[in-house]
């Protein structure tokens, strides 16, 4: 593990035998759990692999945490095999709800930013957090809409959320900057707003214009305004895990390893320029 910002990225299995070649390329791999809540040989074959020979870091999308439904205790047991197998330095989900009255969405929908949803979110951040030591962060998730009638700023949500429940944060550079052209936020301002200490992982990727949408498809190298998030998110949270994600369009691997060594280098300049306290 390299001092100062670790840098890794989402694992596509693409890239298996590239990170296997050139291991000092990659500080860590973050592992989508769903893609091993399915304990077959193969899929515990792979994920053994990865651990063997890799710090993995799991990351969730459907614990649905927005959800007045509460959460789906089977799922949650599935989750938190996956956690004990990796044993990672945590685990994480999106501030997010993916079901409603009963019903799968298919989507990461955001959360309403109202009082109310806020005691929701926490009350089920606690569920999660009661069944396992192991320390848990959610993401900002990317939105083309926006609730109506809302409480307070994206930002100060998020930091009353730390404040009740003591979840760290994985702060997506990648979806402020969508919700800058989507939704009129100002990126700077969220991330003011969060308490720095609670950060421990970000995440960087490209997106597309989809007729004046920005959407956050991973399918694209990182815009210079996510280079320039990123570097504000490491100046207040230099220790933070830097994460590259890569879904769609997948490039030649060194082409991602330019990225992940250009992450590498702002975060080393950022650090560099600090003025100790």
């Amino acid at each position: 593990m390299s001092a100062g910002s670790p840098v890794g990225m989402l694992f596509r299995k693409r890239y298996l035998a590239d990170h296997l070649r050139d291991r000092e390329g990659v500080d860590f791999l973050e592992l989508c759990t769903d893609h091993y809540l399915d304990n077959t040989p193969s899929v515990a074959d792979e994920l053994g692999l990865l651990v063997k020979h890799f710090t993995c870091v799991p990351h969730g999308i459907d614990l649905s945490l927005g959800s007045r439904d509460g959460i789906v205790e089977s799922y949650l047991d599935d989750v938190l095999r996956v956690v004990e197998q990796i044993r990672p330095p945590w685990f994480s989900d999106h501030l997010a709800f993916t079901r409603a009255g009963g019903y799968e969405i298919g989507h990461l929908a955001p959360i309403p930013l109202t009082r109310d949803a806020l005691d929701t979110l926490a009350r089920n951040v606690a569920r999660v957090t009661a069944r396992t030591r192991v320390p848990f962060a959610l993401e900002n998730v990317a939105a083309t809409f926006a609730f109506p009638h809302a409480e307070m700023s994206p930002g100060a949500f998020v930091r009353e959320l730390v404040a009740r429940t003591g979840c760290g944060l994985v702060i997506d550079v990648a979806n402020l900057a969508c919700d800058e052209i989507n939704l009129g936020h100002a990126p700077e301002a969220f991330i003011d707003a969060v308490p720095p200490e609670a950060i421990v992982q970000v995440h960087l990727a490209g997106a597309h214009d989809d007729g004046g949408i920005a959407v956050d498809s991973h399918s694209s190298p990182v815009p210079p305004r996510v280079w320039q998030l990123l570097e504000r998110v490491v100046d207040v949270a230099p220790h933070a895990w830097l994460t590259l994600e890569r879904e769609e369009a997948l490039p030649p691997y060194h082409e991602i390893a330019r990225e992940l060594d250009a992450a590498r280098a702002l975060a080393a300049r950022v650090r560099n320029g600090r003025v100790p306290a």
